[in-house]
């Protein structure tokens, strides 16, 4: 709750005005230019090189210089270069503020998850900046102004409360980062958004669905050799979650004589990824392995964070390390297949040898993604199912820190969410979207339903435009596989546990009067487990941007 003082207040929102930051992917004024170079590959038939998202603004100059769209989807990438209005060597300062007021209809918002609440609300205030040289070094801020999660409210507006006067969350600083590019090496190295995968919803890594992580990471460039190497540090304090399920008591009694040695507060926990890829014209290959590793005394050792190495081979243990595949293949211009596949363990009981108690434990997504652009509407379309295994992202109870859990803290805790995939251990679910959208003043429409991958091409249009989104989800849940409580080991009894299943179909109407407002609806209809629900999201967006070049 917040009960400081009226000065400590005003210091709070000076800072809001002072400091900014990088859109989430749910902004209805979206500037994902990603999505736009990657647009403009998908049209000419070529696969997107790579899988690790954000693009610098160079790394995009770069991907658009080396793509010769054909007459027919020319407009897309000059629509593209002209979104990233990319000037070597010029100084360039970005400011944006979004204000995006919304109000929910349904009757247990209280119920939500930390997940669904970021999934499913928007922060009432984005501030973003960034300032540096085209091609040089960057200095980008993202600060929002988020209502407290624990407070139960059908609006995203702070509004006072009985001894809350200004009830949003006091950990509003959500990037602030620096970028230094190189030819071959660049570096990026502060509290930034991460996304590994082909996929644009989902990953078997760290995703877009994270709010931020504070990390450094490396990106190296070899002719059609990419190369990303990530190390972050994830917050140790203990969840709610794992309050609730006991988590600290099972650490005390598992651990050690010295307790003091490895519990939650006291150990660093490290999430390290290195990821490599290699795209050819239509079809790109990516393998990569993710460690998270938090050891009694804070013991590590440099091989834990070697860029080219292999963690398993080396076996410095303990780590809950696993091995992840992926693909994308540019089937057609618009139309591209992808799967992530990933290995956190292999029995080989499987080949008749004898090992472990642990299964094999494996998750995969599979999709593919549609979009067209003609004279008419902007069609974009997606399919994608994906599962995991019971024990995914699980491990060993005493170095239970390891477990693929992320954490935030909150004005009314610490709230957790699942590290490596959208859904936690034991998930099935697919996905489809499809989406539409008109312009009145230039053609095709620069955005369509929030979601959707045509929601997020950067630009806008120049006169009115209209967007509708359509959207189903099934999910099916293990009920007793989580991250929290599930044992480490192979179990008929969870395996067999009765399973939760929700079905949500949701619209979404947009209308923009001009280019820097916007209003939507987004009606849901909800089926959790034979029980019929609904909920729907009113909201209104303004932005004011402005770009100098000092």
């Amino acid at each position: 709750m917040f009960t400081r003082s009226t000065p400590v207040l005003l210091l709070t929102l000076f800072a809001l005005a002072a400091t900014s930051p990088l859109a989430r992917s749910q902004d209805l004024f979206s500037d994902d230019l990603d999505t736009g170079v990657r647009d403009a590959y998908g049209e000419t038939g070529r696969v997107f090189p790579t899988a690790v998202f954000p693009r610098s603004r160079d790394s995009l100059h770069r991907l658009l210089e080396d793509l010769h769209p054909s007459s027919g989807s020319r407009r897309s990438a000059e629509r593209a270069a002209a979104a990233l209005d990319f000037r070597e060597g010029d100084l360039r300062l970005l400011i944006d503020l979004d204000l995006q007021p919304e109000t929910y209809l349904e009757a247990n918002r209280e119920d939500l998850s930390f997940l669904e609440s970021l999934e499913r609300e928007e922060p009432l205030l984005r501030f973003k900046t960034a300032y540096g040289v085209d091609g040089g070094p960057q200095l980008v801020t993202q600060t929002v102004l988020q209502r407290e999660y624990d407070v139960e409210l059908p609006t995203n507006i702070p509004l006072p409360a009985d001894g809350n006067p200004a009830p949003f969350e006091n950990n509003f600083i959500y990037t602030g980062y620096l970028y230094v590019p190189g030819d071959y090496l660049s570096t990026t190295f502060g509290r930034q958004q991460v996304h590994f995968g082909p996929s644009s919803r989902s990953s078997l890594m760290a995703s877009d669905r994270l709010p931020y992580l504070d990390a450094a990471r490396v990106s190296l460039t070899l002719g059609r050799l990419r190369m990303t190497h990530l190390v972050s540090t994830i917050d140790n304090t203990a969840s709610d979650a794992e309050i609730d399920a006991g988590m600290p008591e099972v650490l005390a009694d598992t651990v050690w004589e010295h307790a003091d040695q490895y519990a939650y507060g006291k150990n660093i926990i490290f999430y390290n990824v290195h990821y490599f890829e290699y795209a050819w014209d239509r079809l790109r290959l990516g393998i990569g392995g993710q460690m998270l590793i938090s050891r009694p005394m804070n013991h590590f050792q440099l091989g834990d964070f070697f860029p080219v190495f292999s963690w398993h081979n080396a076996d410095i243990v303990p780590n809950n390390m696993c091995l992840v595949l992926d693909a994308s293949y540019a089937a057609a211009p618009g139309l591209e297949v992808y799967t992530q596949v990933g290995l956190d363990d292999v029995s080989a009981e499987t080949f008749g040898i004898a090992d472990s108690e642990l299964p094999t434990i494996p998750a995969y997504i599979a999709g593919m993604r549609y979009r067209r652009e003609a004279d008419g509407p902007a069609l974009s379309a997606l399919l994608e199912v994906g599962h995991t295994h019971y024990l995914w992202g699980n491990f060993h109870e005493e170095f239970l820190l390891s477990r693929a859990i992320y954490r935030q803290n909150t004005d009314a805790g610490s709230e957790s969410m699942p590290l490596t995939s959208p859904y936690g251990p034991g998930a099935l679910w697919a996905l489809v979207e499809t989406s539409a959208g008109w312009d009145a003043g230039s053609g095709p429409a620069a955005g369509a339903a929030r979601g959707s991958d045509a929601g997020r091409r950067p630009g806008a249009a120049r006169g009115p435009s209209f967007d509708l989104g359509l959207s189903y989800l099934i999910r099916v849940e293990n009920t007793r596989a989580n991250l929290y409580s599930t044992p480490y080991r192979a179990s008929e009894h969870v395996e067999s546990a009765p399973r939760r299943v929700l079905h949500r179909v949701a619209l979404r109407p947009v209308y923009r009067p001009v280019p820097t407002m916007g209003i939507y609806a987004e009606p849901a209809l909800l089926v959790d487990d034979g029980e019929l629900g609904f909920e729907a999201t009113l909201g209104f967006a303004w932005r004011f941007s402005r770009v100098s070049r000092p």
